[in-house]
């Protein structure tokens, strides 16, 4: 009879760690999903940061124009005027 009741044991035992060892598995891959996806936003802010930052670049260059150009410019231009 102890034998039995050993056995019984056993299996409850063995039965618990099974669903343990499961919920254990599941919660570190939903942990390691959570971390990759804020990887995968930190990425995401990081491209359109310097998408944004090289576009405002950009848009400076275009808007800069050096103090020589224009007279040179002018020199250029041809007067069709009368």
């Amino acid at each position: 009879m102890m034998i039995l009741t050993t056995f019984l044991e056993l299996d409850h035992f063995y039965f618990h760690f099974a669903i343990a060892t499961c919920l254990f598995i599941i919660i570190m891959f939903l942990i390691l999903k959570i971390v990759d996806c804020f990887n995968r936003m930190h990425v995401i802010k990081y491209v359109m940061n310097k998408l944004k930052n090289d576009e405002q670049k950009c848009l400076k260059n275009e808007c800069y124009v050096p103090v020589g150009i224009r007279d040179d410019i002018e020199k250029l231009t041809i007067n069709v005027a009368p």
